[in-house]
C-alpha cells in the first residue's frame, strides 16, 4: 500500500506543480493575449500597430516622416522638444498613423505626452495616451520608441533618430 501511495504521490504532484504554475503565468498575459512579441533588427517599421509589421518605405507610395514641434495630433507645440513620427502610403489615403512624444531623443530613457493617431480603412482617427513612452534603445543612428497603454497593445516604431 505504502508503495503505491508513493507512486501515486509522486505523479500527482509534478502535475499539480505544472498546473499552479501554468495559471499564474496566464494571469500576466494582455486580457488572455499573449503581448506583442518585438523583433530586434534595425529596419525602419511599426510594431503593434496592425496585425502584421508595418515596414516603413517597403512599398511604392510608402511615406514616412519625422516633424519636430508638432504633436500627433497636428497641433503646433512651439517646443523643440516635441517629435511626431508618420506614416502613411500615396495610394492608400484612407489609412496613417502618427506618433508624437516630447523630450530627449538622443538617449535611451523616459519620454513624456506620447500619443498616437490612427486612421483605418477611412474611418475616425483614433487617438491613443500612452501610460508610459519611452526609448528603448539607441543604436546606428536609430530609436527604438515604445508606446505602452492600458486597454491596447504596446506599440513600437524603429526609425532614424536624426
Amino acid at each position: 500500500m505504502k508503495k503505491s501511495f508513493v507512486k501515486l504521490f509522486l505523479f500527482v504532484v509534478p502535475i499539480f506543480l505544472f498546473t499552479i504554475i501554468s495559471c499564474n503565468d496566464n494571469k500576466n498575459s494582455n486580457n488572455g493575449t499573449e503581448p506583442p512579441v518585438f523583433t530586434d533588427d534595425n529596419t525602419p517599421r511599426i510594431e503593434g500597430w496592425k496585425s502584421n509589421t508595418v515596414y516603413m518605405n517597403a512599398k511604392t507610395g510608402d511615406i514616412s516622416s519625422m516633424e519636430i514641434g508638432r504633436d500627433a495630433a497636428g497641433n503646433e507645440t512651439g517646443e523643440n522638444l516635441t517629435r511626431t513620427y508618420e506614416f502613411s502610403n500615396l495610394n492608400n489615403n484612407s489609412d496613417f498613423f502618427r506618433a508624437s512624444a516630447k523630450g530627449d531623443f538622443s538617449k535611451q530613457g523616459s519620454l513624456s505626452e506620447g500619443y498616437i493617431a490612427i486612421r483605418e480603412s477611412g474611418g475616425e482617427t483614433d487617438y491613443l495616451i500612452a501610460q508610459k513612452t519611452t526609448i528603448e534603445k539607441t543604436a546606428n543612428g536609430q530609436i527604438w520608441l515604445l508606446f505602452s497603454f492600458k486597454d491596447h497593445d504596446d506599440i513600437r516604431i524603429v526609425t532614424e533618430s536624426l
